[in-house]
């Protein structure tokens, strides 16, 4: 391993994924495969390719997604109904996820959220935020691409163009 990813204990962390079995837009999307492995199998493979990722927390409602999540060696937390509507924040089921564990035992310093919507993201990429964290000016880190798509209102105004 590199010496700029070398972990200390504040440098350990643990990763979130939440993984709802709903979806507004594609059925089933955590368990809809690219390239061949669905995206919650990715993530967990991401997180898990980590030096810092210590566990891998899969946050979700859906049986078949918690059995996936286990045959990969995440750990899978139930997450209530409530916390699992389309109207539901992702930091909601975080903020539930992290109660349970710390009800466990101690966490480490660092919390990482990863999205299935990001099928891209290594572990590599994953390293290389945690390891700006080592930064004394920086506690943490986002990630984001540009959209440039269309809004329109109910009245089919352009809300963000004319």
């Amino acid at each position: 391993m590199p010496d700029s990813l070398k972990t200390t204990p504040m440098s350990e962390a643990f990763a979130i994924i939440p993984a709802r079995g709903g979806s507004k837009g594609i059925h089933r999307k955590n368990l809809q495969a690219v390239g061949g492995v669905p995206l919650i199998q990715r993530t967990i493979k991401a997180a898990q390719e980590s030096h810092y990722i210590k566990r891998v927390i899969v946050s979700t409602d859906d049986k078949e997604i918690k059995n996936l999540s286990d045959q990969c060696g995440a750990i899978a937390i139930e997450r209530p109904n409530d916390l699992a509507t389309d109207t539901a924040s992702s930091e909601s089921a975080i903020l539930h996820a992290i109660s349970e564990l710390s009800a466990e035992k101690p966490l480490e310093p660092i919390v990482v959220f990863l999205q299935c919507t990001s099928p891209f993201t290594t572990g590599q990429d994953i390293d290389k935020v945690i390891a700006a964290l080592d930064d004394t000016d920086i506690n943490s880190a986002f990630a984001a691409s540009a959209w440039h798509g269309f809004l329109w209102a109910k009245d089919g105004s352009g809300l963000n163009h004319n």
